[in-house]
């Protein structure tokens, strides 16, 4: 019994630091609102990861196919830039390419839109972040 009052203590006594913030440390008090606070906004948190995947993924889905919609058009300018006779043969070539590129633009906005929906439910639940409407990480 005595061992296990020792390693907690032990470990009470190494979760003290995490607490600190800027040097001050808060009260015990501080410390059971706040766990109070974010054991009360679960559901909150999970209702908002859930709306964030239902909603926010296929807004990813659409903001990456724009993203690569707009490199393949600026792409195509180029080619026709060009004046030479290989515009079409360079267009008919590119179409099985093109559906590969919308297949990894749907897996890129899947993971995106699950991974904002997740950091940003927990950060703050319900928000732009949670919805793909402000952050946006591409391979590009």
């Amino acid at each position: 019994m005595r061992k296990q009052i020792v390693l907690m203590a032990i470990l009470a006594l190494q979760a003290v630091p995490a607490y600190a913030k800027d040097g001050v440390t808060p009260s015990p008090q501080d410390v059971a609102e706040d766990h109070i606070k974010q054991t009360a906004l679960i559901p909150f948190k999970l209702a908002s990861f859930a709306t964030g995947v239902v909603i926010g993924t296929p807004i990813a889905i659409a903001r990456c196919e724009a993203k690569r919609m707009d490199m393949y058009a600026t792409s195509f300018a180029k080619e026709f830039e060009r004046n030479d006779y290989w515009v079409t043969p360079t267009m008919a070539a590119s179409i099985p390419g093109q559906t590969l590129r919308v297949a990894g633009t749907v897996g890129e906005g899947v993971l995106n839109g699950v991974g904002n929906a997740l950091t940003g439910s927990i950060k703050e639940p319900f928000s732009e972040d949670v919805y793909s409407l402000k952050k946006l990480e591409t391979l590009d």
